[in-house]
């Protein structure tokens, strides 16, 4: 996962790593994005999403629904959390969803809870 200039870029290369990002407790799901700089709650944000799974990135808005502010309690990574909008919401969310089925409900700790 990373950013790159101005303009975030979320790349997930395994299904571990989705699952510490992804945020189904979210209406329409969302991403944990590790970023440094200030967003606010609500804030619209647009993001390129490689998947190890998709042949091709996608192009996500959504809007800041969670931060992660920096030098955070349990060592996690600084950043967003975007809560996916209506028109990309349900196929995205399938894929997300179908790749971590094995994996939702889980114990395991993830970004953001």
């Amino acid at each position: 996962m990373n950013m790159q200039a101005s303009q975030l870029v979320l790349n997930i290369v395994n299904k571990n790593e989705l699952f510490i990002a992804y945020m189904p407790f979210i209406k329409n799901g969302g991403l944990f994005i590790a970023a440094k700089q200030p967003f606010q709650l609500g804030e619209k944000v647009t993001f390129t999403l490689n998947l190890w799974c998709l042949t091709s990135p996608v192009i996500i808005t959504g809007t800041v629904a969670w931060i992660t502010p920096l030098q955070a309690q349990g060592e996690r990574p600084a950043g967003i959390g975007v809560q996916f909008m209506q028109e990309c919401a349900k196929e995205i969310k399938k894929t997300i969803e179908k790749q971590l089925a094995e994996f939702l409900p889980s114990e395991q700790l993830s970004n953001t809870l």
